[in-house]
């Protein structure tokens, strides 16, 4: 029988540009949480960091952009940024 672990943890880093969406730091550093198994990258943005649904963002996992959807495993590292444009 294999047993589900309890918390998994995972890792991010949040770009400065979003300091004003949140309410966690938001530093090129990384940050580690525990989360419950079954947590997605939209449910820790706005469980861990305040971050209304409404906010653009993408967020990269391994070098390669992932959907708000995604189901977080443990070990995962995260880089989250602001969706903007421009020219």
């Amino acid at each position: 029988m294999v047993r589900e672990p309890v918390t998994i943890a995972v890792t991010y880093s949040l770009h400065p540009l979003l300091a004003r969406y949140v309410s966690c730091p938001a530093t090129d550093e990384r940050v580690g949480v525990s989360l419950a198994p079954g947590t997605t990258i939209e449910t820790m943005l706005r469980d861990e960091c305040g971050l209304m649904p409404e906010t653009p963002v993408f967020v990269t996992m391994e070098g390669r952009t992932v959907a708000l959807a995604t189901e977080l495993h443990d070990g995962d590292v995260l880089g989250i940024f602001l969706a903007v444009g421009g020219g």
